[in-house]
């Protein structure tokens, strides 16, 4: 198990980045992330958020831990956001290797207590500032359990009989070739775009890197060696 404490992951996940390409450059396996980033402990919580735990066998890892402490365990609240692929773990998903982020959930112990009011306040006055400090309200008791959680997750994860792995269908895998990883991309935005109510959702079958005569490519000028390869224009159009 290793504990890493990354840097300038506003820059462009430089920090995570350079340390998941050093660690497979020099061969070393890796097959999990556990990522610590922003829990917003306010205030007491009967519940935690895990990003990513439907993508992957650590879902169930983590359902299971946050039950033995005492907690359950909710959906994002905001999937619109797509949260689980904007912070370090993205280094390791990127590259095949299954993450998971947890986080204080939405229902406050207290009847009295406003969490999304409370996470409004700091998103919109604290959030990247120097005032993000000691200061504000952290419940110290709830960020214990959290990490007794998170704990619990890497134990069973590292103990495990086999690696956590993808869910079956899911847009993340590794690719053939070694150091290579795939995205489904269109399986993605038609799984958000149901989500969001679309009824029925049609992917081209289009190849941007052969179809040479209608679409520019990044993919293929890299691939030929060319210089620059041009730039496309597209739009989106709702009727209704």
């Amino acid at each position: 198990v290793l504990f890493v404490a990354v840097t300038a992951e506003e820059k462009g996940l430089l920090g995570s980045d350079y340390f998941v390409h050093q660690a497979q450059a020099q061969e070393k396996k890796l097959v999990a992330n556990i990522n610590m980033d922003m829990p917003l402990t306010f205030e007491p919580v009967q519940d935690f958020v895990a990003l990513g735990a439907q993508h992957s066998s650590l879902g169930t890892i983590a359902r299971q831990a946050v039950s033995a402490e005492g907690y359950r365990l909710s959906a994002d609240a905001a999937p619109e956001q797509v949260k689980f692929i904007r912070s370090d773990q993205f280094s390791f998903i990127r590259r095949g290797i299954p993450a998971l982020v947890l986080g204080a959930g939405y229902q406050p112990r207290s009847p009295n207590v406003e969490l999304d009011q409370l996470r409004r306040e700091f998103l919109a006055t604290h959030y990247h500032q120097p005032s993000d400090d000691l200061t504000l309200p952290i419940d110290y008791p709830t960020a214990a359990d959290l990490a007794r959680v998170n704990l619990r997750i890497v134990l069973a994860a590292a103990n495990a009989s086999s690696a956590p792995r993808w869910a079956n269908g899911d847009f993340f895998a590794p690719a053939e070739r070694r150091g290579h990883f795939l995205f489904d991309l269109s399986g993605y935005v038609a799984r958000r775009l149901r989500a969001a109510g679309v009824e029925r959702v049609a992917a081209s079958e289009a190849d941007t890197c052969r179809d040479e005569d209608r679409f520019f490519s990044y993919r293929r000028s890299c691939q030929r060696g060319e210089k620059d390869y041009g730039r496309g224009l597209s739009a989106i159009a709702l009727r209704e």
